[in-house]
């Protein structure tokens, strides 16, 4: 009774801690995703929809430096600083 028990719990525990590790992943393909269509953007002159898409990208993820690098580049390419 207690191996079935102690089987159950170790899956329990399992499974939580995939789910939660699938889930901090997809953050981190939602921060990737729209960090590289900001640099798309940002190479084929869409300033607007560029800065759109790294602040959605530095809303994921506010302790990249690179968004912000980014960022920076597209307002000086808009001229406004």
């Amino acid at each position: 009774m207690k191996t079935k028990l102690i089987l159950t719990l170790l899956l329990l525990c399992t499974v939580f801690i995939s789910s939660s590790y699938s889930q901090g992943s997809s953050k981190k393909t939602d921060y990737e995703t729209n960090y590289n269509s900001a640099l798309k953007l940002l190479i084929n002159g869409d300033y607007d929809n560029a800065l759109v898409q790294i602040n959605k990208s530095i809303k994921l993820n506010p302790n990249n430096s690179d968004s912000y690098y980014i960022k920076g580049n597209i307002y000086q390419k808009k001229i406004d600083y």
